[in-house]
């Protein structure tokens, strides 16, 4: 549901939430308005591609004795890695192309 917000309604709450009650802009009001612009695109990508990761590497390690957590984090995250990663460049591009109207603006 995240993934559909404005980034000017993003950025209001990060105005009200944090320029607000600094008093003044700072580069961490728009670093967390950007980050929360990400999370979804970033959540939904490591979703789909651990889903992809067959389950015969999982059952292939926990028929090595491997404790579900350990498969998790060296199996399943390691040959996920790619695609999270790919996701989170993705996700990055887009917040740039959506803040990139407001860097050209005159001073």
């Amino acid at each position: 549901m995240l993934n559909g917000t404005p980034s000017i309604v993003v950025g209001v709450f990060a105005w009200t939430w944090i320029v607000a009650k600094q008093g003044h802009f700072s580069g961490l009001a728009g670093s967390a308005a950007l980050a929360v612009l990400m999370i979804p695109m970033v959540m939904r990508t490591t979703e789909e591609m651990i889903k992809l990761v067959p389950n015969s590497l999982r059952e292939a390690a926990l028929a090595l004795g491997y404790p579900r957590w350990r498969t998790s984090l060296q199996v399943v995250v390691r040959t996920a890695g790619a695609g999270i990663v790919t996701g989170c460049l993705v996700a990055m591009a887009r917040v740039a192309g959506e803040t990139g109207a407001f860097m050209n603006r005159p001073r």
